[in-house]
């Protein structure tokens, strides 16, 4: 077994989050170009290996796939041992998923077993480090999408132009400009400032489903946090004139994070009581509305920045 990084350290956890940042979720063939022409930001030449096998393109055969992974598994092992872990698509199998083991979204590939050929993985949220088969991952999204990135040599980019880029894409979302609600990486029916409404008119009407409720706002939390801390670091980057636009805005998105705290406890009550009555589902609106104005004001901020 070989595990060149021994333990966690800033750069990882670094690029485990600006993983999650810059490229986000991708669920199909028509996102993998996005993420594409995001990991170039990250300032490392790369290799990627991936297949989607329920998307809209063709899926690669048995042998094409295997191939694949073998393919995938010598540039591993030679990227960790050069001391550079390399990055993959929820790296857990459907047992480990089942077992609670917590692979999601993007994790680092930190050391191999030639014994069992088998991968160290380790994911920012979850508790310990975990095996997995080098061949044996790529199925626990809805497309069965395998993706294993392996950085190269690195090449210098622009800190403040990727800060920039990323504060564009970020107004550009909230307006939902970035791209329409049917090219996302899930199916849904609005993006940005519209999300939130679509939400209140839901919680208005009794359409919520107090089922999913609680991981919806969860997810919101988590993506404010995100950009909260997400925009503290950049600052050190960016020009002095843009640090106190970027503070406020950091500001806004830790009081969202409040706000969103609010109202998963009252979905989380919902769900425990199988439903959300009229009382939760009313202060439910009154903490997404706040939710909404704080965001209205941290992506205010952005445009400022922007000179929009």
């Amino acid at each position: 077994m070989f595990f060149p990084c021994d333990r966690p350290n800033q750069a990882e956890t670094g690029l485990a989050r600006g993983l999650s940042r810059q490229l986000g979720c991708p669920q199909d063939a028509g996102e993998l170009g996005k993420v594409s022409q995001l990991v170039p930001q990250l300032g490392y030449q790369f290799r990627q290996f991936y297949a989607v096998l329920k998307g809209k393109q063709s899926a690669p055969s048995p042998e094409a796939l295997r191939q694949l992974k073998e393919q995938t598994w010598e540039a591993v092992k030679e990227s960790i041992d050069r001391g550079v872990p390399a990055i993959a698509w929820q790296p857990i199998t459907v047992s480990q998923q089942k077992q609670g083991i917590y692979g999601a979204e993007w994790s680092l590939l930190i050391g191999y077993d030639e014994s069992d050929k088998t991968y160290t993985a380790r994911n920012q949220h979850y508790k310990a480090e975990f095996s997995v088969p080098y061949d044996q991952f790529g199925y626990t999204d809805p497309v069965n999408w395998y993706h294993v990135i392996v950085l190269d040599a690195p090449q210098p980019v622009d800190p403040e132009q990727v800060a920039l880029r990323s504060l564009r894409h970020a107004v550009d979302f909230a307006h939902g400009r970035r791209y329409k609600p049917e090219e996302a990486c899930y199916a849904v029916d609005a993006l940005g400032f519209a999300a939130y409404e679509l939400w209140k008119e839901a919680f208005h009407s009794g359409e919520v489903n107090a089922r999913y409720a609680p991981d919806h706002a969860r997810q919101l939390r988590w993506r404010c946090a995100q950009a909260a801390t997400y925009l503290r670091e950049i600052g050190e980057y960016m020009p002095a004139r843009a640090r106190p636009a970027l503070k406020q805005a950091a500001a806004w998105y830790e009081a969202e994070v409040e706000a969103v705290d609010r109202l998963q406890e009252l979905c989380t009550q919902g769900a425990e009581a199988g439903a959300l009555t009229p009382r939760l589902a009313q202060e439910a609106v009154t903490h997404l509305v706040t939710a909404l104005d704080l965001e209205c004001k941290a992506i205010g901020q952005l445009e400022a920045i922007l000179g929009r």
